[in-house]
């Protein structure tokens, strides 16, 4: 079972949503043409994990669009920022519990932290049931290679390129990598104790091979550092970036 109170609580501590999580949507890039590009007249869509709203002035011209978080606080700043889109229904509810009409286009952006693999299946397992056989899932991950890059750059820079030549310089980049709550498979905890799962490529691939779909195209979603990132201590690492994932299921 899926603890629906510990990931509340989580997104409730965000103070400064823009300041604090990195948004797709910021600058034009890669995945924003790629929605750009799709005919929504028509369609249903649903958006998991909307947050403040910012994938929304994306999929206005959906017949349908279900907008569901399970914060109260954002999907409130939601609800303020679109209060004149009629086509709009926001829910308050879990990605693993929620249930809507099937939609054409699923989006889940940044939006599945799992803690397992189980976790993982239920939630996307049950954005997979709300999809219409013929529909398409977006799928946005955070990159564990990207995530491995910012903590050789973490480390390389406070350490100033120290040689790991002996077993003590190789403990203390253990003892480095313990105290940022990394490890090696991918599980990032922050300071307010939010648990993040970072994949890579082939690791997504693996995952999703096991729904038999039509395709999947994974690519690679690079941010904009300068545009993309407004806190501070975040601007000393080079260009990070996503993984998205295009599913056609049938």
């Amino acid at each position: 079972m899926i603890d629906l109170d510990f990931y509340g609580d989580s997104w409730e501590k965000i103070e400064d949503f823009d300041d604090e999580i990195v948004s797709v949507f910021a600058v034009e890039n890669s995945f924003t043409k790629l929605l750009k590009s799709i005919d929504f007249e028509q369609k249903i869509v649903a958006d998991y994990g909307c947050g403040v709203g910012n994938a929304l002035p994306s999929l206005l011209k959906a017949k349908k669009i279900y907008a569901i978080d399970l914060s109260p606080n954002l999907l409130t700043k939601a609800k303020e920022r679109f209060k004149g889109s009629a086509n709009i229904t926001f829910k308050r509810q879990s990605i693993a519990m929620v249930k809507t009409k099937k939609s054409d286009v699923s989006l889940a952006i940044n939006s599945i932290w799992p803690r397992t693999f189980e976790e993982f299946d239920i939630l996307f397992g049950n954005i997979v049931k709300n999809t219409k056989e013929n529909g398409t899932i977006f799928l946005v991950l955070p990159s564990l290679e990207s995530r491995t890059l910012s903590y050789q750059f973490d480390f390389v820079h406070l350490k100033q390129d120290k040689c790991i030549q002996t077993i003590e310089a190789l403990e203390e980049v253990n003892n480095y990598q313990a105290s940022s709550h990394f490890n090696a498979l991918g599980y990032f905890t922050s300071n307010t104790n939010m648990i993040q799962k970072h994949w890579l490529k082939e690791e997504i691939l693996f995952r999703l091979k096991r729904y038999n779909f039509q395709t999947i195209n994974i690519s690679k979603l690079e941010l904009d550092w300068d545009k993309q990132v407004h806190a501070p201590h975040m601007k000393k690492y080079p260009n990070l970036w996503f993984w998205v994932a295009e599913i056609k299921r049938g």
